[in-house]
């Protein structure tokens, strides 16, 4: 939620290069006349197991973004990634993948 609101703001949703850091902090060089003074978020988190959320824009299939754990190998691949389009809001997954 904290991407599609800095969209809102902004215009756009953050650039691969800026990534899910521009969610803490106001990125260089563009003008963000609605970026909120605090940012959207305290810090970038990690996944349920501890690495680095992988973060695409644009997205596959026409997303605008997409937010992906390689879930608890931390390797793409295998069955165990969770996608953002894959996840229900009520927390479940809508592509099979699991959530711990």
């Amino acid at each position: 939620k904290s991407i599609d609101i800095f969209a809102l703001d902004n215009g756009r949703v953050p650039t691969e290069e800026e990534g899910l850091e521009a969610l803490v902090t106001k990125p260089p060089g563009e003008e963000f006349p609605n970026y909120k003074e605090d940012g959207y978020i305290k810090r970038v988190p990690k996944d349920p197991w501890q690495h680095e959320y992988v973060y695409r824009a644009p997205g596959d299939d026409r997303r605008p973004y997409e937010v992906t754990s390689y879930g608890p190998d931390g390797v793409s691949g295998g069955g165990d990634d969770v996608n953002t389009w894959e996840v229900t809001t009520d927390g479940g997954s809508a592509g099979g993948a699991g959530r711990p």
